[in-house]
């Protein structure tokens, strides 16, 4: 059972030191209680961001009860001091944030306008969630089906003969081989791999005619690409673009309102499976509620238990551990202390979801840029909140 197993690991956004974070950032000390206001104090200054205005979508209701952080074992004087220095020393440009614990709401925070944001790559969570529930219906064989049984139009391309050996959970762990960089080239120029894919008129035929370096399943690396592979297949399989079966299968029996969910497409008609989808910080947390009871959302089986459990159990190891440990289907996984943690993190823009199955808890966090460290400084505070 992922709520309460050690069997699923923590995904992080960055390791961070205890005085200096990744790349030399300051970690700042939100653990920190100012002396000068009291807890009354505090969250009276708070109290007109605890809740969703200006709104310039529909309004996202609360999907828990909510509780007060001292109600679920959470040391609430820290707490409300930590989203204060947020909110007005603004460190990390947190926009909005979601808390869950013990299935109750306990902070629900927005620094400016409710709105949605765009996920980043926690879009690819989300499309390797969509993976989950079509291989569940039977729409594609399973994790081992070979991704060429999807694009016939290989045969008119000059691909690489290893093509053939690639399949599905080889692009869901990132390990499929393809030679690809989209970290260490600027954005802005057209090297860029993720640039490179995002402008083709023809995406499809860019990843697959890429050179494959490693063997199938041998090495992790970062690949947007396979990503948005993932997404195509679920549309060629299930006969439905990506957006529309993510309505029928995942976003309405969540309760989202679809007017605040867009999804944009590539220039060959498909839903980009890597980055790109816009949603609410309350719907984001709902993705995480839903993996922490293992696919079941208000009494119903959304994704099977099997599913939740591979996505989070450790398929690969990352080369670069001082950032990130390892590696699901996309989902990073790793651990804080002795608690267990999954993530998926959007990283242009800081967004992030944390599953904490051992303290029943999901943090969903909506930055707009400035520290990469943010959110999960955040997270480790929230935990070490906990009494």
């Amino acid at each position: 059972m992922i709520r309460k197993s050690f069997l699923v690991f923590a995904l992080l956004l960055l390791m961070v030191l205890p005085v200096i974070g990744c790349n030399g950032e300051e970690e700042i000390d939100l653990d920190e209680v100012k002396e000068e206001l009291d807890l009354d104090e505090v969250k009276e200054e708070l109290e007109p961001y605890m809740t969703q205005r200006q709104m310039d979508i529909a309004r996202v209701e609360s999907f828990l009860e909510k509780a007060e952080p001292r109600d679920v074992g959470m040391d609430e004087e820290k707490l409300y001091n930590m989203v204060h220095n947020l909110h007005f020393n603004n460190p990390y440009n947190v926009v909005s944030m979601v808390i869950l614990k013990d299935d109750y709401e306990v902070l629900e925070y927005y620094a400016g306008r409710h709105r949605e944001f765009a996920q980043n790559s926690v879009t690819k969570s989300i499309t390797a969630t969509l993976m989950g529930i079509a291989i569940e219906e039977g729409y594609i064989d399973g994790v081992d089906q070979k991704i060429i049984d999807f694009f016939p139009e290989v045969e008119d391309m000059e691909v690489d003969a290893n093509l053939k050996k690639v399949t599905i959970e080889h692009l869901l762990t990132m390990t499929a081989g393809f030679q690809w960089n989209e970290h260490d080239v600027p954005h802005s120029l057209p090297s860029n791999d993720l640039t490179a894919k995002t402008k083709s008129d023809n995406p499809i035929k860019y990843i697959l005619t890429k050179p494959i370096e490693e063997i199938p399943g041998q090495s992790w690396y970062y690949n947007t690409g396979q990503s948005h592979l993932l997404s195509i297949i679920i549309e060629r399989a299930t006969g439905m673009d990506t957006m529309s079966f993510a309505e029928e299968k995942l976003f309405a029996p969540l309760g989202m309102n679809l007017t605040n969910v867009s999804w944009p497409r590539d220039r060959q008609g498909y839903h980009f499976g890597g980055h790109g989808l816009r949603m609410h910080t309350q719907d984001l947390a709902k993705i995480g509620y839903l993996y922490l009871n293992d696919g079941v959302y208000n009494g119903k089986q959304i994704l099977s238990s099997q599913w939740v459990e591979e996505a989070t159990s450790i398929k690969a190891n990352t080369p670069r551990p001082q950032y990130y440990e390892d590696y699901g289907y996309q989902f990073w996984i790793d651990s804080y202390e002795e608690y267990a943690v999954i993530s998926a993190l959007g990283g242009n823009y800081e967004q992030a979801l944390f599953i904490v199955p051992e303290l029943d808890m999901v943090v969903a966090v909506n930055s707009i840029g400035g520290s990469r460290i943010g959110p999960y400084s955040i997270l480790t505070s929230i935990i070490d909140f906990v009494e």
